[in-house]
């Protein structure tokens, strides 16, 4: 199923006719409920596919003897992708190939300016972005696919790049500007078979009962490249500037195989990826008399990728087994800028925290 989904507005899973939503939470959402049975000849998809864009523009611009500029956009996204195959289900593509996929893009950005001058002229521009965005792929316990010539395909994906940009430029014989830019970036993006109870056999789904199963790929891929931008330029007898940027990022990137049985030539493959940047920078000028001018730059990176087939897996491999987890997570800071007046005073605080676990 495309969707595109608007802020702050998700997309009911009650309106896809005849599908077992119960255990989801609504969004896209592709499922085959618990307990069926699904046979095909040749290739048995599942697949979620959601597709998100935002572009937000606010800004003011005055003058007078008392110029007041204030421009503030805040944006709020919460994102469900799904694609499962209910537990206790048996599936066949005899064949072909067992495709479960939940796919995700997202790009938004945010920009707000102001623009002001006068014998007093004071400028505030805010930009906020908040997104949640889950995708899973997975397919319940208890169940099995008794024959996938092909092979049994489980991945979600994610691609998301998000954007905040705060400008302020004032002049006047007392000039004050401020510009605060945040971006608060969560979700998990999760590619699963099978359940995570202990004890053989346990919370599992069976492969190749009647025929071959040609491989089992189970794979969770997230790409994040975030970026909090905010200039602040004032100028006057007495210049006060101001410039704050945060970036949060949060979530975790997760591929686990429970499964028992047999699995063909292919091979077993178990493997997450995460590439997750946040850049921040916070540019701030103040020239007059008296210049005062702070610029707060803070980034965290605290997404986490794991790889991992589960103690209750009892399987065999006619190929080669990997389990591999790629956590790519960085940080970077940026705090250019400078006073120059009689009286010049500056203050820069660059924060860069990279956490999680790989």
């Amino acid at each position: 199923k495309d969707a595109q989904t608007k802020a702050n507005a998700g997309i009911n899973g009650n309106q896809v006719a005849a599908v077992d939503t119960s255990g989801s939470s609504g969004g896209t959402v592709a499922s085959i409920g618990a307990d069926a049975t699904v046979k095909a000849g040749r290739n048995l998809d599942v697949i979620a596919d959601e597709r998100l864009t935002f572009i937000g523009i606010t800004g003011a611009i005055s003058g007078g003897a008392v110029a007041v500029g204030i421009s503030v956009l805040v944006v709020s996204i919460v994102s469900n992708v799904e694609a499962t195959v209910g537990g206790g289900t048996t599936l066949e593509a005899t064949t072909g190939l067992v495709h479960v996929r939940a796919d995700y893009d997202e790009d938004l950005v945010g920009v707000s300016f102001t623009g002001g001058g006068g014998v007093v002229a004071v400028g505030a521009q805010v930009a906020v972005i908040t997104t949640t965005a889950d995708q899973t792929a997975a397919i319940g316990v208890g169940g099995s696919i008794d024959a996938a010539a092909t092979g049994v395909d489980v991945e979600a994906e994610a691609d998301r790049d998000v954007t905040t940009v705060t400008v302020g430029v004032s002049a006047g014989a007392v000039a004050l500007g401020a510009g605060v830019g945040v971006a608060i970036i969560s979700g998990n993006t999760l590619a699963k078979i099978g359940g995570s109870a202990t004890g053989p056999g346990a919370g599992s789904v069976d492969l190749g009962s009647v025929e071959t199963v040609g491989r089992l790929k189970v794979d969770a891929d997230s790409r994040i490249d975030a970026k909090s931008i905010a200039v602040s330029v004032q100028g006057g007898g007495f210049a006060l500037s101001g410039a704050v940027s945060i970036l949060i990022l949060s979530g975790s990137t997760t591929a686990f195989a429970g499964t028992t049985g047999s699995v063909g030539t292919g091979g077993i493959n178990v493997h997450a990826k995460g590439d997750h940047t946040g850049d921040v920078l916070g540019l701030n000028i103040a020239v007059g008399g008296v210049a005062v001018g702070i610029t707060v730059a803070i980034v965290t990176n605290g997404r986490s990728v794991l790889a991992t087939i589960s103690d209750a897996a009892s399987v065999s491999s006619g190929g080669a087994v990997s389990v591999v987890a790629e956590g790519y997570d960085t940080a970077k800071v940026f705090t250019p800028g400078g006073v120059a007046g009689g009286v010049a005073i500056a203050a820069y605080v660059p924060v860069a925290t990279v956490s999680g676990a790989t």
